[in-house]
């Protein structure tokens, strides 16, 4: 999957050559890993609806997970660069003359993602969008007092509204999807959506991501579930067998089986190391990518 997506990355900046040694290093870090595994999740996608996922969905996915994680990475980073000069599929986005070599490398991703989805999918999806940069920005904003009500509302929605915009690329015929379901995640009630279940597939990996930071996010004084004990990964099959639960409302049970089967307890202790590869990228970001980003590259 890293050199599909290499190769995506690849096509959709032939027109843009002055970032090709900075696309290639940006392959070299540990991100291609989380662009691979975008494919992994929207593959997911594709089991429970039955249908197959050809190479050019697997491009569109590619191409939306990079740029989104450039995205991340600029606000992320040393700079403190606005978060909204760097929206995802935002047509008010403006196009800064002055930005970094990191800021230009995401306008050209950008350029290419809105090249290769559905000319209408930016008005047709208008509001999902929204609340995805909204709560993109909002999950930055954990280092402050905040109380515990709230981080779970927050975690929920980034990890949330990812899933269903991933899901729309993946089936852009859909219609535009609801977009308030900051209170559907909740052991005590399933949801009664499919856009739902699939919002709460996503709050699930929130927390198993939050669990997986754990030490980098108490080293840097951030606020997550984990952090907070609000979650555990004692209790965190709860959570999965709730997903389950939730998925089967609308999916049949050997499609929601083969997808929530690779959450097992069993297969939980290597998740990290197979699916999420984030620890590992959080140790050397500092080091070898984080500057690349910066005004002097």
């Amino acid at each position: 999957m890293k050199s599909e997506a290499a190769k995506a990355l690849d096509d959709v900046l032939i027109d843009y050559p002055e970032y090709a040694s900075f696309c290639e290093a940006w392959k070299k870090t540990y991100r291609l890993n989380t662009v691979a595994c975008s494919s992994f999740i929207a593959k997911q996608f594709f089991k429970l609806e039955g249908v197959q996922f050809d190479e050019e969905l697997r491009k569109r996915v590619y191409v939306a997970s990079a740029t989104a994680c450039v995205s991340d990475d600029l606000t992320d980073g040393s700079d403190q660069i606005d978060p909204k000069e760097v929206f995802l599929l935002d047509r008010k986005n403006h196009r800064n003359k002055t930005a970094n070599i990191g800021q230009q490398f995401f306008y050209a991703l950008h350029s290419g993602l809105v090249g290769i989805l559905p000319q209408d999918f930016e008005f047709k999806f208008e509001q999902l969008i929204k609340r995805y940069n909204q709560y993109q920005e909002k999950g930055r904003g954990l280092n402050s007092d905040i109380s515990p009500e709230e981080i779970i509302r927050i975690k929920n929605g980034t990890g949330g509204f990812p899933f269903l915009l991933l899901y729309a690329i993946s089936f852009p015929e859909v219609d535009d999807l609801p977009a308030s379901f900051e209170s559907d995640y909740s052991l005590h009630s399933l949801p009664e959506t499919k856009e739902g279940a699939i919002f709460n597939y996503g709050s699930m990996l929130s927390r198993l991501d939050d669990l997986d930071d754990l030490k980098y996010d108490s080293r840097k004084n951030r606020k997550s579930l984990a952090t907070e004990r609000l979650t555990s990964w004692r209790e965190i099959g709860n959570d999965i067998e709730y997903v389950r639960s939730g998925l089967e409302r609308f999916y049949p049970k050997e499609r929601v089986d083969s997808v929530i089967s690779i959450y097992t307890p069993v297969r939980l202790l290597h998740l990290t190391s197979i699916f999420l590869n984030i620890s590992h990228y959080l140790e050397t970001r500092e080091k070898n990518y984080a500057p690349s980003l910066g005004p002097n590259l």
